[in-house]
């Protein structure tokens, strides 16, 4: 109420700006963040139990592009009037921020070369993204980048993984009990729930490593244990791979930061081992899921390499990142508007999407848009390396989090409930110091 008081007895604008406290725009966007990690637990109750419960992951996105762009605008401005500086040599100092900027720049221009559409700027109806969506993805890093409470964050992931651990245990729950199996929980698609499932097995497995009080690294690895469950019944290969990846990458991401080896990041990949190995003894489902995916990945990797090889998932994909490269062709600079191109691709492979998210940013807003988020990403990576040794516990997990998704988006799409889980782990994982020494 003090800061409020003080805001409303402002004799200026800029008196008004000033006397906004940090904390104020922290919560803000940690807000947001933890609005949409509840849409999984709000769509079940609107789905399951009353319809009085909002169907907010719909219509989150376009609220948080409206209200999380007034709160970063505030930022900028009191940030600039603060220090006196030009705003230049702070995105000079932010590169990743200049670099996914510069993306925004680039969706809008390419957006409005198109001829927009309803569609382009907002969306269809299945996937909800458009113009509108894509921007929100960037506020929602952005909000999570300028965030410095660690507390918050710590809040924030807790409540991702409260939600993620109940969606797991139910569905264990229900496929060993009622032998009943249920892939995709309240998303739309089992592949979509697979980069969910992926993102959370991460964030439970470097808390385990991270966390110093040992009641809550049991319940992480109990937390993981049925996530990983979960996964498998799911049955997403792409997502499964990416786990396994990123399992072995923290060894060497936690050991870079910490200066050696640490024997902790091996406790992952045995709660890993050990799950798969329980769900190939105890399921049906899922031991014949892992052996039809192995074979899967042996046949797709023969085709590769050029080998005679059966039509599977993996083959589709191929088809589909070829059609993509030949719409990019078409229009290489500007795109050709988000989802414009859904109903040829329909026509020409059976799908809307290209089923990589890399391929279907150049399709969308052109080579240079891809090129730029790819730059922006990078550099996130490339800052975080540079001061391995100071990263916080929350960068080191949004970083690890968010690089189980990039794998998982090489074989998938953007969904507007499931990219925001991406910018968020990105956002959490962009360190930051003081202002002057940034």
């Amino acid at each position: 109420m003090n800061a409020l008081s003080k805001i409303m007895k402002s004799r200026t604008l800029k008196e008004a700006v000033l006397n906004i406290p940090d904390s104020a725009l922290d919560t803000a966007g940690i807000i947001a963040a933890i609005m949409f990690v509840l849409g999984p637990i709000i769509q079940f109750l609107h789905k399951y139990l009353s319809p009085v419960f909002p169907s907010l992951m719909r219509d989150i996105n376009p609220i948080v592009l409206l209200l999380g762009g007034l709160t970063l605008l505030l930022y900028a401005v009191k940030k600039i009037i603060v220090q006196n500086e030009n705003p230049w040599q702070i995105l000079k100092r932010h590169y990743a921020i200049a670099l996914a900027g510069v993306f925004a720049i680039l969706m809008v221009v390419t957006t409005l070369l198109n001829s927009p559409s309803e569609i382009t700027i907002f969306g269809e109806a299945y996937r909800k993204e458009g113009l509108v969506g894509f921007l929100s993805y960037i506020v929602y890093f952005l909000l999570m980048a300028i965030n410095r409470n660690e507390r918050q964050k710590k809040m924030l992931l807790c409540v991702f993984l409260s939600v993620t651990a109940f969606a797991s245990c139910l569905q264990v729950y229900i496929h060993y009990a009622c032998n009943i199996i249920i892939i995709e929980f309240t998303l739309h698609n089992s592949n979509h729930y697979g980069y969910l499932l992926a993102t959370a097995i991460i964030v439970f497995a470097m808390q385990i490593i991270i966390s110093r009080k040992i009641l809550f690294k049991v319940l992480c690895g109990f937390g993981m244990f049925v996530t990983v469950l979960t996964l498998l019944i799911n049955n997403t290969l792409g997502a499964e791979l990416a786990v396994c990846i990123t399992c072995i990458a923290i060894c060497i991401i936690y050991s870079l930061s910490k200066g050696g080896f640490k024997v902790l990041t091996l406790i992952p990949l045995a709660i890993l081992a050990v799950t798969v190995a329980f769900g190939a003894l105890t399921s049906g489902h899922i031991r014949t899921s892992l052996l039809s995916n192995n074979g899967q990945l042996v046949n797709d990797l023969g085709a590769l390499s050029g080998l005679e090889a059966e039509e599977t998932t993996g083959i589709q994909r191929l088809e589909l990142w070829q059609y993509g490269g030949f719409y990019v062709a078409e229009k290489p600079f500007i795109g050709h508007g988000s989802d414009a191109t859904g109903d040829r691709l329909v026509i020409d492979v059976g799908s809307d999407r290209c089923h990589n998210e890399y391929i279907n940013y150049a399709v969308c807003f052109g080579i240079p848009a891809a090129v730029f988020y790819v730059a922006a990403v990078f550099a996130i990576y490339l800052r975080g390396l540079k001061h391995r040794k100071e990263l916080t516990d929350s960068n080191l997990i949004g970083l690890c989090a968010a690089l189980a998704y990039l794998i998982s988006a090489l074989v998938g799409n953007t969904m507007y409930y499931t990219a925001p889980y991406l910018f968020i782990m990105l956002g959490m994982g962009y360190f930051k110091k003081s202002e002057n020494k940034a």
